[in-house]
């Protein structure tokens, strides 16, 4: 472990819990919930991945 002091960095794992409830939430109303929690999933993980990417 390093002795340096860690920066904060905000974290994008909300975004994996709230994507597929808000893509069930969605789907649901499309009448394809399974759809719509992948695409919830989908999307959740392509945020957390740019806001590391934007963080590193």
């Amino acid at each position: 472990m390093r002795n340096e002091e860690r920066e904060n960095r905000p974290g994008g794992g909300i975004f994996l819990a709230i994507g597929p409830l808000a893509g069930l939430g969605i789907g649901m109303a499309l009448g394809q919930p399974t759809i719509g929690v992948i695409g919830g999933v989908v999307a959740g993980a392509a945020a957390a991945a740019a806001l590391w990417a934007m963080t590193r």
